[in-house]
């Protein structure tokens, strides 16, 4: 779910600026490795569309790893790995990466590796989406509203939180909305995977009024599996799995604050 209009250049010019020069007091000293690894997965950001509503704005750092994929856009192993460090203030549920491909279903993605990682289905996208709720109103509140096969210019492709808990419920899994850093780190320590939304390539939001309300136009889920001092370990259906720094992540979750624990 993202916009069509940022080129490959103004997001790599994006992150590398916020990894050089940091901005506000959650910023992190990066190294040069990291500037490589930021500008890497700036390159592999695709085009895609909207989320969902409120205001604030963004701040620091992506560094990023891409893991692998096979033919079905799956990890070549989904099977659930717990890591945690001797330090109790780092942990990373180690989530599979399942692409979302040329879809919109950041959403669904999202909420599919942490069922995956769950053990509660090994469905592969195209199957899942058959279970997705649909909006009868294009109220995104209701289910899914517009076209997920691809993205359509001028229209709101995606759902809120509430009907991710209902989809999650109808494969037979448990989730629930929460809100904040507080609850996201609560329910990863209880090896529960968030889906969280947030500000596509942790930019600026961009606000359309509709019908039901105003919508984040560039909006983007994302699922969290970890964080440790200063950061959030990422495994982003759209760009793979990589830490990106406290500060940024909250505030463009902020935006909208909404996540759903998956457990």
């Amino acid at each position: 779910m993202t916009p069509n209009k940022r080129g490959i250049l103004f997001v790599s010019t994006f992150f590398v600026a916020l990894l050089l020069t940091g901005c506000g007091s959650n910023t992190q000293k990066t190294s040069k490795a990291e500037v490589q690894g930021a500008v890497k997965v700036a390159k592999n950001y695709k085009p895609k569309k909207a989320t969902k509503k409120t205001v604030q704005k963004t701040s620091s750092s992506p560094v990023a790893t891409k893991q692998a994929t096979n033919s079905t856009g799956n990890t070549s192993n989904n099977t659930p790995q717990t890591t945690q460090s001797s330090n109790t203030s780092q942990k990373v549920l180690g989530v599979p990466y399942i692409s979302q491909g040329s879809t919109m279903l950041c959403e669904g993605s999202s909420l599919l590796e942490a069922l995956h990682y769950k053990g509660v289905t090994n469905q592969g996208i195209y199957q899942f989406v058959n279970s997705m709720p649909i909006s009868p109103n294009n109220n995104p509140y209701n289910g899914y509203s517009g076209e997920w096969r691809h993205n359509v210019n001028g229209t709101y492709q995606g759902m809120m939180s509430g009907p991710v808990v209902q989809w999650a419920a109808k494969v037979g899994g448990r989730a629930s909305q929460i809100s904040g850093a507080a609850a996201i780190k609560n329910s990863i320590n209880s090896n529960n995977p968030v889906v969280a939304w947030i500000v596509y390539g942790f930019s600026t939001p961009q606000f359309k009024q509709m019908p039901w309300g105003r919508a984040v136009w560039n909006g983007h889920v994302i699922c969290v599996d970890g964080y440790r001092p200063g950061g959030y370990h990422i495994v982003d259906p759209n760009a793979g799995s990589y830490w990106i720094s406290s500060g940024t992540f909250e505030s463009s979750n902020g935006v909208t604050g909404m996540a759903v624990s998956v457990g």
